[in-house]
């Protein structure tokens, strides 16, 4: 089983990937391949059910092709992506952000497991799901003395298909 022979790996061997799609006939759980967030932004677009099938056999890293890019993790980590290495340097970004939330979801242990669908070739899509929000406190509130402003809350939810913004009104 893949299961057993992944966690019975002690290293990663690094080998190239010219296609996701060949790829597939030949990756064992000890290896990884290495693309750069062009090649891997391509790849989601025209090649995303062999990335994901090539992400259940083996490791695949994403690195930006500069030191100091930016790259938001969550499209990588939603093709079942195991490594995306982000730049922590200048100052902590939305992505990095992002990343430390993502791993705080399994008590921030590193390792977080792949939905079903990611793991599975014969699983269900994911459902959607309803978030109730309850506001327990609020900053820069206006002065009770000046004019009545308009009042709103802002939730901004970040997925591996986007982000979507919602206001109250």
């Amino acid at each position: 089983a893949p299961g057993r022979a992944l966690a019975a790996c002690g290293w990663l061997s690094s080998v190239k990937c010219r296609s996701p799609k060949t790829r597939t006939l030949t990756a064992k759980p000890n290896e990884v391949s290495s693309f750069d967030t062009d090649t891997t932004d391509e790849l989601l677009i025209t090649h995303h059910p062999h990335l994901v099938h090539l992400n259940r056999l083996c490791f695949t890293r994403v690195y930006a092709p500069r030191p100091t890019a930016d790259i938001d993790p969550l499209p990588y980590y939603g093709a079942g992506c195991q490594l995306v290495a982000l730049s922590y340097q200048p100052k902590p970004c939305q992505a990095v952000r992002q990343n430390c939330a993502f791993f705080r979801s399994n008590g921030g242990c590193g390792y977080v497991l792949k939905p079903t669908a990611l793991r599975a070739p014969a699983a269900a899509a994911p459902q959607p799901m309803t978030l109730k929000l309850n506001l327990i406190a609020g900053l820069h509130m206006p002065n009770p003395t000046e004019e009545e402003l308009g009042l709103y809350v802002e939730v901004t939810v970040a997925g591996p298909t986007g982000h979507q913004r919602m206001a109250t009104e």
